[in-house]
């Protein structure tokens, strides 16, 4: 989970990072969901010898 004080804790309508762009986005939030690192990318973490 996000701390607290963590905008994707509490906001609910962020607007896009595109300058270009005026869209805003609605975040719903169904539940809680855990996310594995190699679900989201390719890319290994380092670790640490």
């Amino acid at each position: 989970m996000t701390h607290e004080n963590d905008w994707m804790t509490t906001d609910a309508l962020i607007a896009c990072p595109d300058p270009n762009c005026k869209s805003q986005l609605k975040i719903s939030r169904t539940g809680i969901r855990k996310f594995r690192h190699s679900e989201a990318t390719a890319v290994p973490l380092n670790k640490e010898p």
